[in-house]
């Protein structure tokens, strides 16, 4: 199991056993700013490494657990957004991790649930009204 998986199910543990004290932190950073920040030789780095990336913090405060996980990669970083919502993810075990909106909410998320039932529906009165087309005038005579 990779270590985004491992965050990812600790992550869940965390939440289910304290999901009304536990906190979510995301943090995005730019690196090379902050060196440049703290060195008074502002030179460009000649890398061309990521220097983006964000950091998730998960923090207990009655227990004083904390888990971190910093990620430069794009994959991972949709991979956690994902499992920020009620869906979920699936590690790479085959196993469903359900999502912490779900966990905090302390609601089973139905994947049954159609988006068309969410979404309003066209009024009647914009689809019956039928627009006439204008004749085009011809130029100056």
């Amino acid at each position: 199991m990779s270590t985004l998986d491992t965050f990812i199910s600790s992550t869940a543990k965390l939440l289910a056993a304290y999901p009304t004290t536990a906190r979510v932190s995301i943090t995005y950073a730019n690196e090379h700013k902050k060196l440049e920040r703290r060195t008074k030789n502002s030179k460009k780095p000649s890398e061309k490494s990521a220097s983006n990336y964000v950091s998730f913090k998960v923090f207990e405060p009655s227990s004083g657990k904390v888990i971190k996980y910093k990620t430069y990669k794009v994959k991972e970083l949709s991979k956690l957004i994902t499992f920020l919502g009620p869906r979920g993810v699936t590690s790479n075990d085959a196993q469903k991790v359900p999502g912490l909106s779900s966990i905090m909410s302390n609601k089973k998320f139905d994947e049954s649930e159609k988006l068309d039932t969410l979404v309003p529906a066209v009024p009647p009165s914009a689809e019956t009204k039928d627009k006439k087309k204008k004749k085009k005038k011809s130029g100056k005579k």
